[in-house]
């Protein structure tokens, strides 16, 4: 099997799905960018985008470590709408993440994944006025007015996974194709 260094002191795991040998236990962290990795910390500002198809999101990059390069990556979206966080998103994908940083070959990504806000969240953007196919843009909480926390979750063909969550603010809006 490809993989962990033989000095390894931490936990191996054999890797039956990818044929990888891993030290270690999974992590993930998510950030922005769709050309390179940007991490976000707790609390700092993501970009709300408008997109050309007329509605808006988060662009999402993930890290990870110790998985297989095939992955689920959840996105959930929550807001608190005044009784606390309330689910407002939730998207789940099937990607080939990229491996980054030799020698380090357990370190791969996966950038500018679209997390998109239902359109009753859009965000209040004085430069545009969205049309919904279904209700009014905002009418539930422009987005850029709530409380948001992001929760990524990424699992691989062989059952491994790992969660963040971190609460971000809503900066409207850019421009994206």
């Amino acid at each position: 099997m490809a993989g962990a260094d033989e000095d390894c002191t931490d936990v191996v795991h054999e890797a039956e799905a990818c044929n990888e040998v891993h030290c270690g236990e999974p992590t993930v962290e998510f950030g922005t960018g769709s050309d390179a990795f940007v991490p976000v910390a707790p609390g700092d500002p993501m970009a709300v985008w408008y997109g050309g198809q007329g509605g808006y999101h988060f662009e999402i990059s993930t890290r990870m470590e110790q998985l297989c390069d095939l992955v689920y990556i959840r996105t959930r979206m929550y807001a608190d709408l005044g009784e606390g966080l309330e689910t407002i998103a939730d998207d789940e994908r099937y990607r080939q993440a990229e491996r980054i940083g030799e020698p380090d070959w357990s370190t791969q990504q996966f950038l500018g994944s679209s997390a998109l806000i239902p359109c009753e969240h859009w965000p209040d953007d004085p430069a545009r006025d969205p049309y919904c196919n279904v209700g009014e843009p905002g009418v539930a909480g422009p987005i850029n007015q709530l409380d948001i926390v992001l929760r990524v979750e990424v699992r691989d063909r062989d059952g491994r996974s790992a969660v963040e969550e971190k609460p971000v603010v809503a900066e409207c809006c850019e421009v994206g194709i």
